[in-house]
């Protein structure tokens, strides 16, 4: 897993390297704090953390939800973070995700 929290870090995803590390062979999912057209990745004093990397510490602490097993899941954390920051924002980030389509979801964190 890799995880992007820069000013239009989604671009990375059309970059060769993003490509190779997206197939199934390397099973690497990307993140990335916005997409890669001219979005910011906004940072705010009083949280003490960009809002894509708030999101994520919140998700991983129970807010995306849990599986049956008390799990919180790859797809879980990105469907929560995907939602979170453009709301915290303003709409001005959307977090992006490249995948292989062969790469499942798979737990994360078990708070």
């Amino acid at each position: 897993m890799l995880l992007l929290d820069a000013c239009k870090s989604g671009a990375f995803g059309t970059d060769d390297l993003a490509r190779d590390l997206k197939q199934s062979n390397y099973g690497i999912a990307v993140i990335c704090a916005g997409d890669g057209r001219r979005e910011v990745a906004g940072e705010n004093a009083q949280i003490r953390h960009g809002y894509f990397t708030k999101a994520l510490l919140d998700g991983l602490a129970g807010a995306a939800g849990k599986n049956a097993q008390g799990e919180i899941t790859l797809t879980r954390l990105f469907g929560f973070v995907e939602e979170k920051v453009p709301e915290t924002t303003d709409d001005q980030q959307h977090p992006v995700m490249g995948r292989p389509t062969t790469l499942r979801s798979f737990s994360l964190a078990k708070p």
